[in-house]
């Protein structure tokens, strides 16, 4: 129960001229609110004045929150002064928003971190949710009860959390997820605005009804407020079945018809026409279109597994559009970069293309280059980003599709073109053509460039004074020379990692490539300069892990993509090594082009255990080392004559720094660059 003090009967007098919590007023159907799950929340929260929608009328349910925009909601809806003595030292510029920041700040609702920061803009998860929300039951006095915690995922629960969370279920704020017949948390989920407005929505309803009578003290026999009546328990959903469906012009799936086994429900796909086969509501097979992942309640990721599904060679983010190949009742055959795998159906949803409103694309932009735009399905919204140059063969004003960034289709699906982008395949084995002066004038230059681009931004305010990036070319070009690694390569990552420098990371912990920080478990490693951050990468993760054929995460030296680079185990976003090569041909392009100009011959294995030699020659004494995997990039310096028959191949070899090797030309294909 609520404990009566100032703040409490302020609050509670305007709890009682709001409207009551669930009129959701009018319903216009034509908005992005309608058929939401959590609709009647969002629209009791817009009448109430405590969410709003965006300038173009959407409301965004899907987009995911920020900590400073949940925080902003608990004030708004508790109507919080703001304390003015409570500041952290990356406050936002406007000024409503630092007050609502001071509001839940003042009432002990949010503390920031050691460091002085409150980190406004990281997106907000569910047990931070559960924090803020447990909090603001603390500061109106709440005496909470607790839940006992039964969730399938209760260790991945910070211990910290734990009251938070419990104080959480046993309202009803948050709730726990059902798949499989199992409970789960998701504690590090992102939360979206829609499921901020139901747990801003359960809080305030759980605060009218701890709430004590509070007496008026010019009218004691005021009475309070009267209980709710609870609501009927929702009826238990019928148990999903296999069947046979359609969509309706709506796009709505529609099934036809159930059977009591997957066989019979395949036996019937088999002999329809146009027809998808379903498990409850959702499709598990189909003839074509996309497989887009989903989060899982312990992860964001998607494992992609070998055809037993015993061993799992890479993963995605979720929201991430795979090439749905095939299906069978217990695993989606896909296609990932170049590569063939398979994932599990409670890690994606099948989605013809008949029905797709939107999907990720390529496009030519006015100076000749390639444009990847990237559509994420949940959030209804794209980002974009320049790839390098475009292929001959592709037009301005057309629209095109790729599954691995090289080979191209129509909106028709006939392949249109052919072309690797050079620097996301260049081996890290080879040398930038610029000095350690012309990197440094470079950052400088990019540094004030990106200052005027962005004039109104914090971030960037005298970023070539601030950035971690300054002063750091002589360094690059040493390890170039000694430890065998690109030196524009090395920039490239970092600017991609830390936003040229000026990350939050980057700026505290001198961590410019996010080492050691996961998707489902960020941490924050401390350099004491930059430079030793580069020889961090290079020496325990590159030329550990990734670069000789023989370590753990070794599918090739270059960025690549999720079918082999780097990208393979590096990253879970699939363009990663997409958008590092793109800030790369960025900044050749911004130096004068003269690594493209220069380009190197770059050539692609084509098959497992391909052995590299010291000379071209087939005996025990000149092997160096074994290609376990195919699809290896390789530098390709010339063909070679050997005492064989076999045209032989010289390349620079990945095992030592500035080393040639040889392996036979019958396996390694030369790849058309795009210039």
């Amino acid at each position: 129960m609520i404990k009566s003090n100032i703040a409490v009967k302020l609050f509670l007098s305007l709890l009682l001229i709001v409207p009551l919590i669930g009129s959701a007023g009018q319903v216009n159907a034509e908005d992005d609110i309608t058929g939401h799950p959590m609709e009647e929340q969002i629209r009791a929260l817009i009448s109430q004045d405590i969410m709003k929608g965006y300038d173009d009328g959407s409301f965004g349910a899907y987009d995911k929150i920020s900590r400073v925009q949940f925080a902003s909601l608990i004030s708004r809806s508790l109507n919080l002064e703001p304390d003015t003595t409570q500041n952290f030292s990356d406050m936002p510029s406007d000024e409503e928003t630092i007050n609502r920041i001071q509001g839940a700040a003042g009432a002990g609702i949010i503390t920031g971190y050691q460091d002085g920061t409150f980190r406004p803009y990281q997106q907000i998860s569910r047990e931070h949710m559960a924090v803020m929300l447990k909090r603001a039951l603390d500061y109106l006095q709440v005496d909470a009860e607790r839940a006992t915690l039964r969730f399938a995922d209760n260790d991945l629960i910070n211990k910290d959390y734990l009251e938070h969370v419990s104080v959480n279920v046993y309202y009803k704020i948050i709730n726990g997820k059902t798949i499989n017949n199992q409970q789960y948390f998701a504690p590090k989920e992102a939360s979206t605005r829609g499921q901020a407005a139901k747990v801003i929505y359960e809080l305030l309803n759980t605060i009218k009804a701890e709430t004590e009578p509070v007496p008026d003290e010019e009218d004691p026999e005021k009475p309070g407020t009267p209980e709710e009546p609870e609501e009927p328990e929702e009826p238990a959903k019928p148990e999903a079945r296999y069947g046979i469906g359609s969509f309706t012009a709506a796009g709505e799936m529609f099934v036809e018809r159930e059977y009591a086994t997957y066989n019979e429900a395949l036996s019937a796909y088999k002999g329809s026409s146009g027809k998808y086969l379903t498990f409850g509501e959702s499709v598990i097979k189909m003839n074509t279109g996309i497989a887009l992942t989903v989060p899982s309640p312990t992860s964001s990721l998607t494992n992609v597994y070998n055809e037993s599904m015993t061993s799992a060679w890479t993963y995605v983010v979720n929201d991430t559009e795979l090439r749905y190949l095939d299906a069978d009742q217990d695993k989606v055959k896909v296609q990932v970069g170049n590569k063939i795998g398979y994932v599990k159906h409670s890690n994606v949803k099948l989605i013809p293309f008949s029905v797709l409103e939107d999907r990720s694309s390529y496009s030519v932009n006015a100076s000749g280059e390639l444009v990847h735009r990237v559509y994420m399905n949940s959030r209804d919204s794209a980002a974009s980003y320049i790839a390098g140059p475009a292929p001959d063969s592709l037009v301005q004003g057309q629209t095109y599709y790729s599954w691995d960034g090289a080979t191209f289709y129509d909106a028709n699906g006939r392949q249109v073109a052919e072309g690797y982008q050079y620097f996301q395949h260049l081996p890290a084995r080879s040398t930038t053509n610029y000095t350690a002066e012309e990197i440094d004038q470079y950052i400088i230059d990019e540094l004030k460039r990106l200052e005027e681009r962005n004039p109104n931004s914090t971030v960037y305010k005298d970023a070539y004074k601030r950035s971690k990036l300054v002063g750091l070319g002589k360094h690059l070009k040493k390890v170039e020379k000694e430890e065998g690694v690109n030196a524009l390569m090395i920039l490239a990552l970092a600017q991609h990692e830390s936003a040229y420098g000026m990350s939050e990371r980057a700026q505290t912990y001198n961590n410019l490539f996010g080492l050691r920080v996961y998707d489902d478990n960020p941490a924050n490693d401390y350099f004491e300069t930059v430079q030793d951050n580069v020889d961090e990468l290079l020496n325990e993760f590159w030329n550990k892990n990734y670069i000789p054929p023989t370590g753990p995460h070794a599918n090739g030296a270059a960025f690549g993509h999720k079918g082999y680079g780097f990208n393979v185990k590096y990253a879970s976003d699939p363009y990663w090594g997409s958008k590092a090569a793109g800030h790369m041909y960025r900044i050749d392009k911004a130096l004068g082009g003269k690594d493209l100009k220069n380009a190197e011959q770059i050539g692609i294995t084509t098959t497992t255990g391909l052995n590299i030699r010291t000379a071209p020659e087939l005996t025990d004494q000149t092997k160096l080392f074994t290609y376990p995997k195919t699809d290896m990039p390789v530098i390709i310096k010339g063909e070679a004559t050997g005492a064989s028959d076999i045209p032989w191949v010289k390349i620079i070899s990945d095992v030592g720094v500035n080393k040639e090797a040889y392996v036979s030309g019958h396996y390694v294909k030369v790849l058309p660059i795009v210039k």
